[in-house]
């Protein structure tokens, strides 16, 4: 009879929300970047980071819905990355130190976007 391998449980990561604040900010270490998630709405890419520092309202999911939660420096938290949010943090390095900005949503030519001003520090 063999050995019997069992993986550890998944553990809920809080996710910053932000497009919801105009003018609200983001800093923190980009640890992983990039994973494509299906959503109800389609697909959303992921970044993880080390919070430094936000006012973003952050949430993690518990059982069917998302209730808020507060995170604090060095915890692992997720950004579901819009369009333009995503082709900045294509740009970043893994260990990079990101400022993130909310703008608002601005006219675009295919209808309204979230514009984000995005800074490696």
């Amino acid at each position: 009879m063999g050995t019997k391998l069992t993986g550890k449980p998944l553990e809920a990561t809080p996710v910053v929300s932000v497009s919801r604040k105009i003018g609200g900010t983001f800093l923190g270490v980009l640890q992983d970047k990039g994973k494509q998630v299906k959503l109800r709405r389609g697909q959303a890419t992921v970044y993880s980071f080390l919070v430094k520092d936000t006012d973003f309202d952050t949430q993690i999911k518990h059982e069917d819905a998302y209730v808020n939660c507060d995170v604090k420096e060095n915890d692992k938290v997720s950004i579901f990355a819009p369009k333009v949010l995503n082709d900045a943090l294509q740009q970043a390095s893994i260990g990079d130190v990101i400022r993130i900005e909310y703008l608002g949503k601005k006219p675009g030519k295919n209808g309204e976007y979230h514009s984000f001003d995005v800074e490696k520090i």
